[in-house]
Formats: structure tokens, sequence, C-alpha cells
């Protein structure tokens, strides 16, 4: 006998979970997108945190396979809170598949530092790497090529866009 539900059932669910899940990302941009920047500075530790938990465990599914690095590499994003703290999350990107560590990475390939609030709009498609690094508000350390292809490895749904 096999593991799991038998196909007939094991199908559908797949399908509703992703629907969920989908409406779950959508509702997530749309609310970063409308919440004035002061609001997302002001958050604390804890809702920071979640909310980072939550964009980086979805981080695999947003990867455009066969789009990453052509060598494993890790990213190290090191996001700083209202707090003071910072929260430490690692991407293990390689063509075809995008992993998540939390925490420190010996020597990683990229490292980025980043406030939550414009690390959340970029996710989003709200600010620009560019305007950010230029702003002084994203720093990048170590490989400049793989920084510039990260944001063509992900992908935020257009349908998630405002007014689509």
């Amino acid at each position: 006998m096999a593991d799991g539900p038998p196909t007939a059932v094991a199908r559908p669910l797949r399908r509703g979970l992703a629907r969920s899940q989908r409406r779950v990302a959508t509702e997530f941009v749309r609310r970063v997108r409308s919440a004035p920047r002061e609001r997302l500075d002001a958050l604390d530790g804890v809702t920071g945190r979640a909310l980072l938990v939550g964009v980086f465990r979805a981080a695999p599914s947003a990867f455009r396979r066969g789009h990453g690095p052509r060598e494993t590499m890790t990213v190290e994003f090191r996001i700083g809170e209202a707090d003071g703290g910072a929260s430490v999350h690692t991407l293990v990107l390689d063509r075809d598949r995008c992993r998540v560590k939390h925490g420190i990475v010996a020597e990683p390939d990229l490292v980025l530092e980043v406030g939550i609030a414009d690390f959340l709009r970029l996710v989003v498609g709200e600010e620009d790497a560019g305007r950010l690094v230029f702003d002084g508000r994203l720093k990048v350390r170590g490989d400049l090529w793989l920084a510039m292809r990260l944001p063509r490895m992900f992908v935020v749904r257009p349908s998630s866009r405002p007014g689509t």
C-alpha cells in the first residue's frame, strides 16, 4: 500500500492548498503595498520576525526554476528591526532549487543588509534595489553579479499587482 492519500484525493487537496497559498500571498502583497512606511518601520520584534519567517518560508515557491546560479551559492539577509535587533536568513540557491536556512552560514557568497520596511517593500516590488543601494538603505557585500541577478530569480505574481 502506498504512503499518503490516494491520488484521487491528494490532487484536489494540493490544488486547494496552492490556491489558499496564492490568496495569502496576494493579501500579503496588498497589505505591504498599502501600508504607510512609518507603520512598516515601527514593526515590533515579534510581528516583524513572524512576517520575515513567512516571507522566507514562501521564497522556494516564488523561485523561478532554471533561473538560479549554475553552482550552489548562498545569500545571507541581515534584516534590521525596529527594536534594534536583526534577523538573519540565508537562501541557498542553485539552478533549479532554493532552500532556506535561518541564521548565519560560513562564508556566504552575498550579504545583504537592509531594514525591515525596505525589505518588505522590496519583496513586493514597491522598492527598487538600485535606489535602496544609492540611498544607503541597502548594503551589499560579496558577489555583485549575483546581487544584480537575484531579483530575476524570484517572481511576485502579476495577479498580486494593484489593478489586475
